[in-house]
């Protein structure tokens, strides 16, 4: 589930995200790392993505959608979650022959958008109390929350900034508890609500609505016109 506003990470937000105030009884560890994603733009599409990032030729296709509602104090949070499958071809030939066309100024270019991602990684616990269990990496967490810098390489004014929690996917676990095999059973929505309140809890304004929420292929699409005019 992500969340997407124009222009540059306003200052509160990250003195928010960099604190880790999302329990104060813990320390969590802040991943940072700066990648540059090639999109087919396509806004006609938004319900899947074509893309390169480090040489890797991606597929992605949205199966599923969900709201997220839930309310802090006097404070209402809507989003929609999103479900993607992912399809990655390495085929280093197949490769350099689709990116022979990346140049081409046509209907649909290809465009280069920088990103600058900070991560906090999670495991689910089944007690409230402990519910945001610090992880070091991605192998072994549940979910994930993010702050995304995100850059039009051809035109640097042009930009946007992200809040986004990730919730992995999980095909088995040996634990009997409801969280951990939210996959399995349906439990999603419930899940990503659950973790969404103590993460939220702090966050310094009241603009994580519905109407934000949505993937990058709607993005491309809502800013269609403004990108293609840096084009």
């Amino acid at each position: 589930m992500i969340w997407f506003f124009q222009g540059k990470v306003p200052e509160e937000v990250k003195r928010w995200f960099n604190r880790g105030s999302f329990d104060n009884e813990k320390s969590f560890l802040e991943i940072e790392e700066t990648y540059q994603d090639i999109y087919l733009f396509n806004p006609e599409v938004t319900y899947s993505s074509v893309k390169f990032r480090n040489e890797n030729f991606g597929i992605k296709w949205r199966k599923n959608t969900f709201p997220i509602t839930i309310r802090i104090n006097k404070t209402i949070i809507s989003g929609i979650a999103e479900e993607w499958m992912l399809w990655e071809l390495k085929d280093d030939k197949t490769s350099e022959e689709i990116q022979l066309y990346m140049e081409k100024n046509d209907k649909h270019p290809w465009m280069k958008i920088n990103k600058n991602r900070q991560r906090y990684y999670f495991k689910i616990s089944d007690t409230t109390k402990g519910l945001l269990e610090p992880e070091t990496g991605g192998s072994n967490a549940d979910f994930s929350m993010e702050l995304t810098n995100i850059i039009l390489e051809k035109n640097k004014d042009i930009s946007w900034w992200t809040i986004g929690i990730d919730l992995f996917e999980k095909s088995s676990s040996s634990d009997s508890n409801d969280t951990s095999s939210y996959r399995n059973n349906g439990h999603e929505k419930k899940i990503l609500e659950k973790i969404s309140r103590p993460l939220l809890e702090n966050y310094p304004h009241n603009n994580l609505l519905e109407v934000r929420s949505y993937g990058y292929p709607q993005l491309f699409s809502l800013y269609a016109d403004l990108i293609k005019s840096s084009s």
